[in-house]
């Protein structure tokens, strides 16, 4: 596929953050459409999974990068003429409902930016947020809530439990079978299975 400059410098910049709503893993530029698997593909037989209905993934839809639970953030391949608003996703609710998270991806790639500025002086994430973020949406709330909750733990000097413990395992797990997958060292269905064990452990523990 040949992908929009714009976007090809989105995924370049590969802008990784803690927070467990935000991108985490992104597709390599020479095999994006593999990216697509789970979302638009079916892993185990290939075929598309795509539809018009209410609560569908659509055809024009592609998925850009992923957070931790490989929740979507995907753009809609028809609107270059916007540059490409960002939507996201939360995955296995039964449906999907897109929920714009920026105007534009420039914009939205400046706003991963400047949250990973934050965590990186972890300088009162929580009021710089709230200055900077749309708090009546649904999906920059949810992130507010992870970094709230993180700052919760370290402000009550909280060891981190046997679950927060094997949660961040699980993430170093996922990351490394993305790149093994990558790197063709994994089968593409024990990849898919691996993966979702892995992700539904995450909703457990979480």
């Amino acid at each position: 596929m040949n992908l929009p400059e714009d976007v090809k410098d989105f995924i370049n910049k590969k802008v990784e953050l803690e927070n467990y709503c935000l991108p985490h893993f992104y597709p390599e530029l020479n095999s994006f459409e593999d990216f697509q698997i789970g979302y638009k593909i079916n892993g185990i037989s290939g075929e598309k999974e795509t539809g018009d209905g209410d609560g569908d993934f659509k055809e024009n839809w592609f998925v850009i990068c992923a957070g931790y639970a490989s929740d979507p953030f995907f753009i809609d391949i028809t609107e270059a003429d916007k540059k490409f608003p960002v939507y996201f996703s939360w995955r296995g609710a039964g449906k999907w409902i897109a929920i714009k998270v920026a105007e534009n991806i420039n914009e939205f790639s400046e706003k991963l930016l400047f949250l990973k500025d934050l965590e990186t002086k972890n300088n009162n994430i929580q009021e710089e947020f709230r200055k900077s973020f749309d708090m009546n949406n649904k999906f920059w709330m949810e992130v507010y809530n992870g970094y709230e909750e993180e700052v919760e733990v370290y402000s009550n000097h909280h060891s981190p439990t046997e679950n927060e413990k094997r949660i961040q395992e699980i993430r170093k797990e996922l990351k490394v079978l993305d790149e093994n997958k990558e790197k063709g060292k994994i089968e593409l269905k024990s990849y898919l299975i691996y993966k979702r064990e892995l992700e539904n452990e995450i909703k457990e523990l979480s």
